[in-house]
């Protein structure tokens, strides 16, 4: 291939199906290991344990990435990264405030979201009871 940008000049609407479903099918399998693994990690004890689990929830993470990079061939690698972005209409597209990062503010709120309720629905209970156990274990 040569360094030619390639465009998608359409998309046929059972392609537009398959891609909401693969969407919704790696959404689900993102959320599952999202909140699976902060729970797994919550109720880690100790320091070695949860640096090991980390690192293993991260290669989890990772597998999908590791698998393109070893399973597709190189001439579809360099179609996908020749491909220009589908142009939206401007109905289709998010314009409620120009300018401003949307994506990123939406990460951002449902970062700390998520964090706030896994705080408060695992961390804390989890403290809690660490710390009535080492007051009935070594009393003040």
């Amino acid at each position: 291939f040569d360094n030619d940008a390639f465009a998608i000049d359409g998309v046929t609407r059972w392609r537009i199906y398959w891609g909401f479903f693969v969407g919704t099918l790696q959404l689900s399998i993102g959320l599952c290991l999202l909140f699976s693994g902060a729970f797994w990690l919550a109720y880690t004890k100790s320091i070695p344990d949860l640096l090991a689990n980390a690192v293993a929830l991260s290669y989890v993470m990772q597998v999908d990435e590791l698998l393109y990079q070893v399973v597709v061939p190189r001439k579809v690698k360099a179609l996908v990264a020749n491909l220009e972005p589908v142009d939206m209409n401007k109905s289709t597209r998010m314009r409620i405030m120009d300018g401003i990062p949307k994506k990123a503010l939406c990460t951002v709120f449902f970062a700390f979201a998520f964090f706030g309720s896994m705080v408060g629905s695992s961390v804390l209970p989890h403290a809690g009871r660490m710390r009535d156990l080492r007051d009935s274990i070594c009393p003040p």
